[in-house]
């Protein structure tokens, strides 16, 4: 455990552990090892973890636990929080309704608003965006055989959507 007691470094949990658990001690030790850093990145995926899939990634929003958590995060010293996706920087923050201090990043990396309210992007060049355009074609002439999908340009990036596919096999023929 943590011996430090200082007010800016949190003492590990009590990790509870069954009987010939092998993984309980590699897991305190990495608890310790994360309480114990100077400054923490705490950098959370949205869709999928704080946030349940929607079949309209629209309607997506966060468990209201998980926001909780992440308002706790942001609250203790020396942590920076992001939350992560591979959703447009703006659909990002339509959606998730992040608190105050937390920085969102978009397109995989490639859109970014920061805790300070500053924002980044990474243009692509002409050849990226003829790739995207050639992409979406393809995908949109695949989404047609499949009724429920649907694609989804981003900025970065293009999406074939097939939740709403009712078809398993069709489903998971698209996904190959």
């Amino acid at each position: 455990m943590n011996t430090d007691s200082s007010p800016t470094t949190p003492a590990a949990p009590d990790v509870p552990g069954g009987a010939g658990s092998d993984q309980v001690p590699e897991l305190v030790r990495a608890v310790e090892a994360v309480c114990s850093a100077p400054r923490l990145l705490v950098a959370l995926d949205f869709d999928g973890t704080l946030a349940p899939f929607e079949v309209d990634p629209g309607d997506s929003r966060a468990d209201p636990l998980a926001m909780e958590a992440v308002e706790d995060l942001v609250d203790l010293p020396d942590t920076e929080v992001a939350l992560v996706s591979g959703r447009g920087l703006d659909s990002l923050a339509e959606v998730a309704h992040a608190p105050r201090g937390v920085a969102l990043v978009g397109s995989h990396g490639l859109e970014m608003r920061l805790a300070d309210g500053s924002t980044h992007h990474v243009t692509l060049d002409a050849g990226q965006e003829r790739t995207l355009t050639e992409l979406d074609e393809h995908l949109e002439s695949l989404a047609l055989t499949a009724p429920g999908a649907w694609v989804e340009r981003k900025p970065s990036s293009v999406s074939l959507h097939t939740r709403a596919v009712t078809d398993p096999g069709v489903a998971a023929d698209l996904e190959e």
